[in-house]
């Protein structure tokens, strides 16, 4: 048999508490460019054409930003046991970059908001809307995640629940990328396994960062898609900077 093997390396920061994460399951990447469409980017101001431009704004113009989706909208629950088995989270991630090579993105923020209604479909506890990113300087790729968690029931079987993440610093335009989660059925299959799981340092302290590196096998070389997610985490006390 053919062992096909997974490799998921996350750096996060101890923002409370420290805490110990399981990071060994989960249904979500695939790393897919966002289609950014005229109307996801909102109008900042406009210009009379009789003014003369500054000299200020042409040397300092607005940088753009580059958005990635890191994440994939398809999740899942166990199909026979939904209720006590499988994972029951998610993770949507956006990667965010200022592709200017001289002017730096200041105060840059992610909010969510679901733009759909489902019961079964929300963020876990503990996660917030709003994310605080700072400023991005030429060049820089700052990620942003948001952890979903669905109710373990098999009536959120096939369900869905649409959302988007509004993206803009003080002086950036406003983007706004968004997805619909879809649970899916998932099948337990025996070929497929965590083999390890690393944490470096092993004993993070309060503020600091670290490295998880979750590894795992499967049995067919021949999936479209392969996934590890960050999940089982509490949002409240661990931030992931980088998956």
């Amino acid at each position: 048999m053919i062992l096909l093997t997974l490799s998921l390396i996350t750096i996060l920061a101890i923002c409370g508490a420290v805490a110990a994460a399981d990071e060994s399951s989960g249904n979500t990447t695939n790393g897919s460019e966002v289609d950014i469409s005229s109307e996801d980017v909102q109008e900042q101001g406009t210009t009379d054409p009789t003014e003369q431009p500054n000299a200020q704004s042409e040397a300092n113009p607005d940088p753009p930003l580059d958005i990635t989706k890191g994440s994939w909208d398809i999740a899942g629950l166990d199909s026979n046991f939904p209720v006590t088995q499988g994972p029951n989270q998610t993770v949507i991630q956006f990667r965010i970059r200022n592709p200017d090579l001289v002017n730096t993105a200041h105060d840059v923020t992610a909010t969510f908001a679901w733009t759909s209604a489902n019961i079964y479909i929300d963020l876990a506890p503990g996660e917030t809307a709003i994310k605080n990113l700072g400023d991005i300087a030429p060049g820089q790729t700052k990620d942003v995640f948001y952890l979903v968690e669905i109710t373990r029931t098999s009536l959120a079987h096939f369900t869905s629940r649409d959302y988007q993440v509004t993206i803009a610093g003080s002086d950036t335009p406003t983007y706004t990328p968004g997805g619909s989660i879809y649970v899916e059925k998932l099948l337990s299959q025996n070929r497929n396994d965590i083999t390890g799981i690393m944490v470096s340092p092993p004993n993070p302290t309060v503020g600091s960062t670290f490295t998880v590196t979750v590894t795992s096998t499967t049995g067919s070389p021949n999936y479209p898609e392969l996934a590890l997610s960050l999940v089982l985490y509490d949002p409240a006390m661990v931030m992931p900077l980088v998956s």
